[in-house]
């Protein structure tokens, strides 16, 4: 025997090779001496078959046409106030959307350069003294962008 065959015949491979050999052996016999269409529901399990095992042409079978989609429903509960101390939703001018927008003033607001908004917080969002100033350039395409500004000093883009 080849000493590189050698050093693979493990018994792991020996018993792997047998299982195959077995396995492809009763595949083959139940093949040959099963006869045809001799299995029915008297032979099976309860949900022995499921979806994953037929067809898709005869699940299609049993599944009837869909029907109109029900009413809609009704709207939920408010959720909870939120943690943060500053959000701006800001115009393509550069201008505050007072709807949505909570300690940020339009003086507060830069727009140095297309797309590009800084905002100047009236407030410390860290533990430095000094006004905090947060630019951020839009992805939005010239639609309004929000900014957020947590207690803990973290920023959040909505």
């Amino acid at each position: 025997m080849p000493s590189w065959m050698r050093r693979r015949l493990t018994y792991a491979n020996v018993i792997a090779t047998l299982a195959l050999f077995l396995a492809l052996n009763v595949g083959a016999y139940a093949a040959i001496r099963i006869p045809a269409n001799s299995i029915g529901s008297a032979q099976l399990k309860n949900k022995a078959v499921t979806p994953k095992k037929v067809s898709p042409a005869a699940v299609k079978l049993f599944k009837g046409a869909k029907g109109s989609q029900g009413a809609k429903g009704l709207p939920g509960a408010a959720g909870a106030q939120g943690t943060a101390v500053a959000f701006a939703a800001v115009s393509a001018s550069g201008a505050t959307v007072a709807s949505q927008t909570k300690n940020v003033a339009d003086a507060n607001v830069k727009h140095p350069a297309s797309g590009v908004y800084c905002f100047e917080l009236p407030f410390t969002v860290r533990t430095s003294a000094e006004r905090t100033t947060r630019c951020r350039r839009s992805t939005s395409g010239g639609r309004a962008t929000r900014r957020r500004t947590t207690a803990r000093g973290t920023t959040t883009s909505v």
